[in-house]
């Protein structure tokens, strides 16, 4: 593993006090996370790993402002039947070192793919959530067949814009917590979000606080809408799954599941009951078993 530091904090402190709260939030990964640290020609990428080696890939790439320690309440089931490579992106809230600024689609899409190239990794199955899923869409998009199966797990855009008021409680909210040092515009913002009440003192909020209060990410583009022409050529199964109290989209849950559909025919898709955005939090067993049916079904294991 790299010594280096992550490379978006504003201070040497924040970034040390940002390390101790990755690391206990990545102390509930179970079974235990493996890190290594993958070269690209935008980063060293921190990636955590899980599982036997000998399981096919899954790569999972996480929300915005958050790392790949999100995926604590899903490495148990999935690492059953997967080999979990967890990358932070760079230009985010994690533990990679950005050497090279990622602007654009194209650039997102060759950091993954270098990312592949240097796990060894020809084809995988690909997990996004929020942004991840906008990003995991976006190098589908671009190299579909590196990507045996894609689950969308409340992809930010992607099918259905964003909510002005998530980017009132997003870019505000964590304005004002990152200027004026206070807790709670990120407490209500996670509060907003998720079902799982309370969120104070939970790891993985404590770490996206500290993010949210002392990190200055590189900007990123907003992730928007795909276009129809855009997602003809995508012939791989996809899953799409959103909670049923989804709050980020400018339509209700349901009409996004129906948009997905429009868009991409043939879209599997499943509502969790009581889910909000956290899905993967607050409604973890059951956005576990969704993925698991999803990508155990007719798997490529060759």
């Amino acid at each position: 593993m790299s010594a280096n530091k992550p490379s978006i904090f504003r201070t040497k402190e924040a970034a040390a006090m940002y390390c101790e709260r990755y690391n206990r939030t990545l102390d509930l990964w179970h079974p235990k996370a493996e890190p290594l640290t993958v070269d690209t020609r935008f980063s060293a990428t921190r990636v955590n790993a899980a599982g036997s080696t000998d399981l096919p890939p899954l790569v999972l790439i996480h929300g915005f402002g958050f790392s790949s320690t999100q995926w604590y309440p899903n490495v148990p089931a999935l690492s059953h039947h997967f080999r979990i490579y967890a990358p932070d992106v760079p230009d985010q809230f994690g533990m990679s070192v950005l050497s090279q600024a990622i602007q654009t689609r194209e650039n997102y899409a060759l950091w993954l793919g270098d990312l592949l190239d240097n796990l060894g990794i020809a084809k995988t199955a690909l997990a996004g959530h929020s942004y991840g899923g906008w990003l995991a869409t976006n190098y589908t998009l671009s190299q579909p067949e590196r990507v045996t199966r894609l689950a969308l797990i409340a992809p930010a855009g992607t099918f259905v814009p964003l909510s002005r008021q998530f980017f009132l409680r997003g870019i505000a909210g964590g304005a004002l917590a990152g200027m004026l040092n206070l807790d709670f515009p990120v407490y209500s913002m996670v509060r907003w979000m998720t079902t799982l009440h309370p969120v104070e003192g939970l790891e993985v909020v404590e770490q996206f606080k500290v993010g949210m209060k002392n990190m200055a990410p590189v900007p990123a583009g907003m992730p928007g809408v795909f276009t129809p022409e855009e997602f003809i050529g995508m012939s791989q199964p996809v899953l799409l799954l959103v909670g049923e109290r989804e709050v980020i989209y400018s339509k209700p849950p349901k009409y996004v599941l129906a948009e997905g559909r429009r868009l991409l025919p043939g879209l599997e898709t499943v509502l969790i009951p009581n889910g909000g955005h956290a899905v993967t939090l607050d409604q973890a067993e059951a956005t576990n078993r969704a993925l698991c049916d999803f990508f155990l079904s007719t798997i490529e294991r060759s």
